[in-house]
């Protein structure tokens, strides 16, 4: 690999690059504010966590749920091709 270097920038790529680099600052600072919030609404709220728990296990009873039921459904068809097929 040779240094080489760098072509000249025009007006348009120097505008693009400043471009770029305040959209990754507005990125994390949206970010920073999002953990700012979360963490002032968890030291407003002591069962913040429990609430969020909460949250997700019921979202994962009903996921569970969903997929008993689909399994259910599917073992009584498997269940009713083997009968006529045996009887």
């Amino acid at each position: 690999m040779t240094d080489q270097p760098a072509p000249p920038q025009t007006a348009g790529d120097t505008v693009q690059a400043e471009a770029a680099r305040q959209a990754v600052i507005l990125a994390f600072s949206i970010l920073g504010v999002l953990v700012m919030i979360a963490a002032q609404r968890a030291a407003g709220d002591p069962d913040f966590y429990r609430m969020i728990r909460m949250r997700a296990s019921r979202a994962a009873e009903r996921v569970l749920a969903t997929t008993a039921a689909r399994a259910w459904t599917l073992a009584e068809r498997a269940r009713r091709v083997y009968e006529s097929n045996t009887a």
